[in-house]
């Protein structure tokens, strides 16, 4: 049934202390809810201002958000009179706006509001010029109704944390398989297990994941590598973050995290066991709540990754610091990569990029780039028909907005979305052109790379300086480019890597115990292929043949090896 909302306000200004009683308010307004053959419903305010802004006034906000909801069955609203209802500009232009846009009459006891008066037009105008309001009061109510439910003890459509399920009623409640689980889970880190070992006996005793159970897809961005990957959640493990997160959660000792706030919930372990746990998680760690800190810097994640498709991370023991696949932890995921040690890999990768990017970008530069530059101005004006096109549908948008197909928050979300995926395409334009005047023989980049190993010169002292002036620089640079970077500052380096990499690929090749690396650069320029022995002795260029780089120190520990071996060897292996 059609519905007259009745507000009622009892004043806490001193001038109003005598003003009529709440009492009186709501027989005038069930006498008026008669006379329209509504049904009323209440809306009671005890002792606030009306100068108050609507966010402090939570009845008033209760009513307009009923009013504002799709499915609204209210028609009509009576106040004893406008200071009922507001006392500033502010509120009141608001209050205007909601009732004026959902058709709803407004009714005082003097009588019906007159929405011809010039002044309460000049006030529904200016503000339905924006949806800024309405989307705040959908906001404030979805966030009140889900801290509600929280405070309730009820849940509010998130994944719930593992051990807990939820009854008919939607009140969160302990899951007995699960929680049994979290049990052992807190109990075994107190016994001094660690987090891997804890996930191993999960996965060897098949304990699904939540994941498991409800299913669907997660996406993952890798920004470092600009990669986006799909994962199926059927087939998600555990990993030992999510052991850890287990461990650090307050809802199993019954405080359940809202915000800044706390509610309480189903008790999983005892808050003992729970402080004993992080207490050993913290001692573990050193007093950090992040993790295991390190002291050694590695110089080339995030861009490395390994063949099987996780990450190459920075890892040490006691004899050394090395780079690992993130997957060797997980016994699952079955990869037989080797480790290799950081000062070879950063070495090499140093050499390589320092010594050969200049003359490989400008080889690039030449007139055999045609095919290449024929392809991106190709992609460009695809691009630009994209743009074209994301016009035509922002001008088709703004008429579903005249002819009232869309209101203003459907046009507003629609002209967000044509705009934030006419940005991303503006930014690839700007890379292809970039990419494009690369390649027609623009000589900044050229110069850029050229000076970066002059860099190192200000760190090195060279001989015969006072009578031969730059004569040792010269030499070295022209000679020792790739062995000049060494000199270079860790994060002078890095820098330079991460402006002009996008990806170093390594697999390791068990049937011919040798590395292949790719480097893919941001640049116009082909992946570029090395070869490198099981010892990390020798790196070849596969294409060209040619040796890149040699530990001739290393190889003078292996007598039964020599350079001519392992060179010879490799180079077979690229023909």
């Amino acid at each position: 049934m059609a519905q007259l909302a009745i507000y009622c306000r009892k004043s806490q200004e001193n001038k109003d202390r005598d003003s009529t009683s709440i009492d009186e308010q709501e027989k005038e307004g069930r006498i008026k809810a008669k006379e329209l053959d509504l049904e009323p419903l209440l809306f009671i305010e005890d002792t606030s201002s009306g100068k108050l802004d609507l966010q402090d006034r939570p009845v008033l906000m209760d009513m307009l958000q009923k009013i504002n909801a799709k499915d609204s069955n209210i028609k009509a609203v009576f106040a004893y009179d406008t200071s009922r209802l507001y006392r500033n500009i502010e509120t009141q232009s608001k209050f205007l706006a909601i009732v004026k846009r959902k058709n709803v009459e407004l009714y005082f006891k003097s009588g019906r509001f007159d929405w011809t008066d010039p002044h309460s037009k000049l006030l529904h105008n200016i503000l339905s010029a924006t949806d800024e309001f309405f989307v705040d009061l959908t906001s404030i109510k979805i966030k009140g109704t889900l801290r509600s439910k929280a405070e309730e003890g009820k849940v509010n459509g998130a994944v719930l944390p593992y051990g807990y399920t939820k009854d008919k009623n939607n009140y969160l409640k302990i899951d007995n398989e699960e929680s049994e689980i979290v049990k052992k889970i807190f109990d075994d880190f107190i016994d001094g297990k660690t987090s891997t070992e804890i996930r191993n006996w999960l996965i060897d005793n098949d304990i699904p994941t939540r994941y498991n159970k409800i299913g669907g897809t997660n996406k993952i961005i890798h920004k470092g590598r600009n990669e986006t990957r799909i994962y199926d959640k059927a087939n998600s493990t555990w990993t030992t973050g999510t052991i850890l997160q287990i461990i650090r959660n307050p809802i199993y000792k019954g405080k359940r995290r809202w915000g800044d706030e706390f509610f309480d919930a189903p008790i999983v372990v005892d808050p003992i066991t729970w402080e004993k746990a992080n207490n050993s998680y913290i001692n573990r760690n050193k007093g950090s709540l992040r993790g295991k800190s390190t002291d050694h810097k590695y110089l080339l994640t995030p861009l490395l990754q390994c063949g099987c498709g996780q990450s190459l991370n920075g890892r040490s023991n006691k004899l050394e610091n090395y780079y690992g696949c993130a997957g060797k932890r997980y016994k699952e995921k079955k990869c037989n990569s080797k480790y290799i040690p950081v000062n070879v890999l950063d070495s090499i990768i140093t050499k390589l990029i320092y010594g050969n990017l200049y003359s490989t970008v400008k080889e690039s530069f030449s007139d055999n780039n045609s095919d290449k530059r024929e392809e991106l101005q190709t992609r460009i004006k695809s691009l630009e028909a994209d743009l074209k096109n994301i016009e035509n549908n922002k001008l088709s948008v703004e008429n579903y907005l005249a002819d009232r197909t869309y209101n203003k928050v459907q046009y507003f979300r629609q002209v967000k979305r044509l705009d934030s995926k006419a940005n991303e395409i503006k930014i690839k334009k700007a890379n292809i052109e970039e990419s494009l005047k690369s390649l027609k023989g623009d000589t900044n980049i050229l110069r850029e790379i050229e000076e970066l190993t002059s860099i190192a010169h200000s760190y090195i002292d060279y001989p015969f300086e006072d009578t031969h002036p730059d004569f040792m620089k010269n030499y070295t640079d022209a000679v020792f480019k790739g062995y000049l970077a060494l000199k270079l500052p860790f994060l002078e380096r890095q820098k330079t890597f991460r402006k002009f990499i996008k990806n170093i690929l390594v697999k390791w090749k068990p049937e011919s115990k040798l590395f292949e690396i790719t480097i893919s650069y941001k640049l116009p320029i082909e992946d570029e292929l090395y070869l490198m022995d099981s010892l990390t002795l020798h790196v070849v260029d596969a294409k060209k043949r040619q040796t890149q780089w040699a530990n001739t120190i290393k190889m003078e520990k292996h007598r039964k090896i020599t350079i001519d071996d392992v060179q010879v060897r490799l180079q077979n292996y690229a023909l």
